[in-house]
């Protein structure tokens, strides 16, 4: 049970750190203003690509700052308020209830440290050698971001989001989630 929900730890990493709150750093002003969008409430379909090559499709709601409902097509879900992050997986009704630590840096905080920035059209490359995150590739279009890869050591994951809509007001509940009543309830799995 609780290897099921570690499999979705990265995935709600990756989403905390796509959409959590942002932090301007010197060299990053130029992808900030490209993209905007995302200082603001929207949603959008996505298509994720794990490092194994399974690929999930579903919906987004983000409102800003730092609330976040992903809902998977097979019926997963991923939300987050600031304060918890929840994993609802359908498969085995189990719901991990995560306490939630500080604010991230948004994809703005992943870069800031030692990575060389190229930047083609509205495509923003970041590498480094020395961290554990190699690449970050951003390409931006409309004020939001389009694709995004990031590469950790020979892992590769991708998203990439259409349909954006920017500034629909999801319901308030989608961000502070409430599982099935028959599912079991799990706090804090990554404590233990």
């Amino acid at each position: 049970m609780i290897n099921k929900i570690m499999k979705n730890r990265i995935l709600a990493i990756i989403l905390s750190i796509l959409f959590g709150s942002f932090v301007v750093y010197a060299d990053s002003g130029t992808l900030k203003s490209k993209i905007s969008g995302i200082y603001s409430s929207f949603s959008a379909n996505f298509s994720y690509t794990n490092g194994g090559g399974s690929v999930s499709t579903g919906k987004i709601y983000y409102r800003y700052p730092g609330n976040i409902h992903v809902r998977f097509s097979d019926g997963r879900v991923i939300a987050a308020n600031g304060i918890y992050v929840w994993l609802f997986n359908p498969g085995n009704m189990v719901c991990a209830k995560q306490t939630l630590g500080g604010t991230g840096g948004g994809i703005l905080g992943l870069i800031r440290g030692d990575y060389t920035m190229r930047q083609v059209k509205d495509r923003f490359i970041y590498e480094s050698e020395t961290e554990r995150i190699k690449q970050v590739i951003v390409d931006t279009n409309n004020s939001m971001i389009k694709n995004l890869r990031i590469s950790i050591g020979e892992q590769v994951y991708n998203f990439s989001f259409s349909n954006v809509v920017i500034g629909g007001n999801a319901p308030a509940s989608y961000f502070t989630y409430k599982p099935p009543t028959d599912a079991q309830l799990v706090e804090n799995p990554l404590n233990r």
